[in-house]
């Protein structure tokens, strides 16, 4: 018996000094873990803030590109020629309809941009968020399960140390 516990003794020696090893690395890890996570936290506030005010701007967005389409079917420059009273009522009314036109273009990309951007940010934020929820999960399954090992083979030794204690008091008396 005192052989096995000999043999067995180094083994579960080193098995808790990797369990002490990996308690301290778990309270690092889990520390930036929480910074990590309250990032993402920030980050979820983040997004539901844009999600609000691009909300309002997609309701907008609606608006303008309605407006634009149903002003390029309506839009004839012969009839902008034929309304104006001069060559430079005409001339200006054709740039005031174009930098309408393209300031309305310009808002619509830039929102349309927006709203691709917070997609793609919710998508990055989504998969983070479960990467990390896994990587906690298979943190505390590893520490728990070199803990039990460790509790097994320390019950395991305390047991022979018993026996071993329960024959020597056997042979002595």
């Amino acid at each position: 018996i005192q052989k096995e516990i000999d043999a067995l003794r180094p083994a579960q020696e080193k098995n808790e000094e990797e369990l002490a090893n990996l308690r301290k690395q778990i309270v690092n890890i889990k520390a930036r873990l929480g910074g990590i996570n309250n990032k993402l936290n920030e980050l979820e506030a983040s997004i539901k803030t844009r999600e609000e005010d691009l909300g309002v701007q997609q309701e907008l967005l609606e608006i303008r590109v309605r407006a634009l389409y149903i002003r390029s079917r309506i839009y004839s420059p012969i009839l902008v020629f034929l309304a104006s009273a001069s060559a430079s009522e005409f001339t200006r009314e054709l740039t005031l309809r174009e930098q309408a036109a393209a300031d309305d273009r310009r808002i619509i990309g830039e929102i349309s941009g927006e709203l691709s951007r917070l997609g793609e940010d919710k998508k990055t934020f989504e998969k983070t968020r479960s990467g990390l929820q896994g990587l906690q999960k298979q943190l505390d399954e590893r520490a728990g399960f070199l803990a039990k090992e460790v509790e097994k083979v320390g019950t395991y030794l305390s047991q022979l140390s018993g026996r071993q204690s329960e024959l020597l008091a056997l042979k002595a008396g």
